[in-house]
């Protein structure tokens, strides 16, 4: 190259545009950044050797997927040396010129393709026969995974999540452990729980699939039903529906009770609780304990039988869960409310003074505490002393 004696930048052409001028020293990567810029350059890569006596040759491949692409054999790269001057009046342009050239060195497959040139320093120009390659061989069911397969898990059997032509089957996903890419690996195939594609393969089989992977439906995040469900219509090309097994003592999904029987008297159909009856206790694990309403309830809810919601006509008076006769052994009072036309009966508290009370008001006392500060009744007040007068 001269060194000192050159100075300026080589320009490279390729079908009439040509780069920025680039040193007569720049690498691969100066080369491939300056042809990168022209938009008549799509896809290429650039390799860099050293020879023997210190000359480099720089080899370039054309790919057909860039924009534009490359196909067939291409345009020769043109050197323009209009930018290279020279300091030594023993070195001219003849000389520049002649420390390059452009040959097409492969024409073929891997590792350069036919579509390549290359740019070469004049002297120990390496020759085709110099270049030794192999043709690509795509072998479906190697366990080898190549650019022309989708997959390739060492079998060339169906249902397994790759075909018999190593292309991915619908509802899978295959992947490889190569660090370096799924190209080149051994494929490990999985059904995709939640696509709505129940997978019955020969090795591997998915329970249901409802098209999602959330829990306490029917199918779980993985792919299996649930306990207290059963799912079906799952196919290729449908996905399963799930429901709740009533009776079975389970109490799932949008069961209101399963008391473990399907002719229950109390739990009907596993959707609605009997009038008189109260069901409580059940869950995923374990069956609900259903029994029948206190004779002071209308209806009730809870774990306890006298847990009344609302009252028999013989105990009308509610008094917090509990329906009562009458509010007086409690130390109450009964009230009724009227809300919305119904009438509601309860019993409040009497005043503290009182010992018994009926009403309508809190002091309105029936008898009064013997032991407290205000033992003494007068009319239907209490008082701490009787007055003059009265004993």
């Amino acid at each position: 190259f001269y060194p000192g004696k050159i100075e300026g930048g080589v320009l490279l052409c390729f079908q009439n545009e040509c780069t920025e001028p680039i040193a007569p020293s720049a690498s691969a990567a100066e080369t491939f950044a300056a042809l990168s810029g022209l938009s008549t350059i799509g896809e290429v890569e650039v390799f860099q050797s050293t020879l023997a006596d210190a000359g480099r040759t720089l080899r370039i491949r054309f790919y057909p997927d860039g924009n534009p692409p490359h196909f067939g054999p291409q345009d020769m790269i043109a050197l323009n040396f209009s930018r290279v001057v020279s300091n030594d009046e023993a070195v001219g342009a003849p000389e520049i010129a002649a420390l390059w050239s452009v040959e097409r060195s492969v024409a073929g497959q891997s590792p350069y393709d036919s579509d390549k040139d290359e740019i070469v320093p004049k002297s120990n120009i390496v020759s085709v026969s110099d270049v030794q390659f192999a043709q690509v061989v795509h072998v479906c069911g190697n366990g080898v995974r190549s650019t022309a397969e989708q997959c390739d898990d060492n079998s060339t059997l169906g249902g397994d999540g790759c075909d018999p032509f190593c292309n991915i089957e619908t509802g899978w996903r295959c992947s490889t452990a190569n660090r370096f890419g799924d190209i080149g690996g051994l494929d490990v195939c999985a059904p995709i729980c939640g696509d709505g594609i129940r997978i019955t393969g020969r090795l591997v089989r998915e329970s249901c699939d409802d098209n999602n992977t959330i829990a306490g439906d029917g199918c779980s995040a993985k792919c299996e039903v649930e306990p207290g469900f059963a799912c079906g219509g799952g196919s290729s090309n449908s996905m399963d529906s799930c429901h709740a097994i009533c009776g079975d003592g389970l109490r799932v999904g949008a069961e209101v009770c399963d008391d473990g029987n399907t002719a229950s008297a109390a739990c009907v159909g596993c959707s609605v609780i009997a009038a008189g009856w109260t069901c409580s206790g059940g869950g995923a694990g374990v069956p609900d304990t259903c029994v029948r309403c206190h004779e002071s309830c209308a209806t009730c809810s809870g774990s306890n039988s006298d847990d009344c919601t609302s009252c028999a006509p013989a105990s009308p008076f509610s008094d917090g869960s509990q329906c009562l006769a009458s509010c007086t052994p409690v130390g109450k009072y009964a009230v009724e409310t009227i809300t919305n036309g119904i009438a509601h009966r309860s019993c409040a508290s009497c005043d503290s003074s009182c010992g018994t009370c009926d009403g309508p008001q809190s002091g309105d006392c029936l008898t009064c505490d013997a032991i407290g500060p205000v033992p003494f009744q007068l009319g239907s007040t209490c008082v701490g002393n009787c007055p003059t007068g009265t004993f």
